[in-house]
């Protein structure tokens, strides 16, 4: 299992609606209908995040998965507990080949360890859903929320409830004639690649993928193959192209820009204006490290580029010294959609020049954005003014 390769899955802007199917990575996958119904919004949602963080190359995914439903139905169980146990409950979805809300690194270790499909693990986990629906910590903290929120969450509870109960386990993509095909034949599946965008380093992912700034990469993904999900191009099949992983991804995000039906919304300021990028499937934040595509003509001083989601960059191409002006209105707008989503991408600001991404860090000060730019920043764009 990729022990480099980690960040935190989210789901699709609402205003995007995507239906299933329609190009989002095998990890994560959602519907509208299936967005965290262990997420409260509040500090509890730690709790899954440490169970995540606690796997490693060593645990036994039922053995990891029975702890945490075992913890989520004791009696002195806390809220982030339910959480955890919930999230369990979405691996044994997985597990028996269903739709499931997972982050990437769950995915991954699922994926990796392709462990057999228990119907007794199974059998708990449909237990330990209703246990926690019925009466649980978690259960008390939604019965204490306004009644559209309750809905909200029975609706999530009833989707997973029904996912788990009917899953079934499909044959693993990799093993596809179709993909396996494409391992030998590079033009065949050169219509099929996507760039999905990763926010850490992958350094030992056994995909094909591009480090592009420290904490941020590219992964390389079949996607549009008639009857099966997305899926990460194994670092096999780069092999046998004799192509390296940069040309490969860089081929990848002209396909992705070729298919998105990318559509643009510019909002206009005194000055300057801030551009939102919103594709048609998951896929559109892997433009972000080729911003380029995202718009005709040049941009000798470069652009500003964020990913708040899996659906969308948003950017503002420097001309003037408005820059700083632009950058801290992109990121009110970043933060805001990033807040919005579920699944969020960074609230990172970048500056992409020639082909190359740095970050520009930045700090919140009461209701203020304090832009701190590094200095090759600073002095390319001091010209500016």
């Amino acid at each position: 299992m990729p022990s480099a390769c980690r960040h935190f899955a989210s789901a699709i802007l609402a205003e995007l609606d995507l239906p299933v199917g329609s190009g989002a990575p095998r990890f994560p996958r959602y519907s509208l209908g299936m967005q965290r119904a262990w997420a409260t919004g509040s500090e509890h949602d730690q709790g899954p995040m440490e169970w995540v963080a606690a796997i490693n190359d060593e645990t036994g995914v039922a053995t990891h998965v029975r702890a945490a439903l075992a913890a989520a139905v004791a009696p002195d169980a806390t809220v982030a507990q339910c959480q955890a146990g919930l999230l369990a409950v979405e691996c044994v979805t997985y597990l028996h080949g269903g739709d499931a809300d997972l982050d990437p690194l769950v995915h991954a270790w699922l994926r990796d360890k392709h462990p057999p499909a228990e119907e007794a693990l199974r059998a708990t986990a449909l237990e330990v859903l209703a246990q926690l629906r019925a009466g649980s910590a978690l259960a008390t903290h939604w019965r204490a929320e306004p009644a559209e929120g309750q809905t909200a969450w029975g609706v999530a509870l009833d989707h997973l409830r029904d996912r788990v109960a009917t899953a079934r386990r499909k044959p693993d993509p990799r093993t596809d004639p179709r993909i396996v095909a494409f391992g030998t034949g590079f033009v065949a599946a050169g219509p099929h690649l996507r760039v999905a965008l990763v926010t850490d380093e992958c350094t030992d992912e056994p995909s094909v993928h591009v480090l592009v700034a420290p904490g941020l990469s590219i992964v390389v993904h079949y996607a549009e193959v008639d009857g099966l999900e997305p899926m990460a191009v194994p670092i096999e099949h780069a092999r046998a192209w004799h192509r390296p992983a940069k040309e490969i991804a860089k081929l990848a995000a002209k396909r992705t820009r070729a298919v998105s039906d990318l559509r643009t919304h510019t909002i206009e300021h005194e000055g300057f204006e801030i551009s939102l990028a919103f594709g048609n499937s998951s896929f559109t934040a892997g433009l972000l490290p080729y911003a380029s595509l995202l718009f005709e003509g040049s941009a000798p001083h470069g652009v500003l580029v964020a990913a708040p989601n899996q659906g969308t960059v948003a950017y503002h191409r420097i001309v003037a010294a408005a820059w700083k002006a632009a950058a801290v209105e992109l990121i009110r707008q970043v933060r805001e959609i990033y807040e919005s989503s579920a699944q969020q991408v960074s609230t990172q600001l970048w500056w992409w020049h020639k082909g190359k991404l740095v970050e520009l860090p930045y700090q919140l000060v009461a209701d203020a954005v304090l832009i701190e730019p590094v200095a090759a920043f600073v002095k390319h764009v001091k010209e500016l003014g």
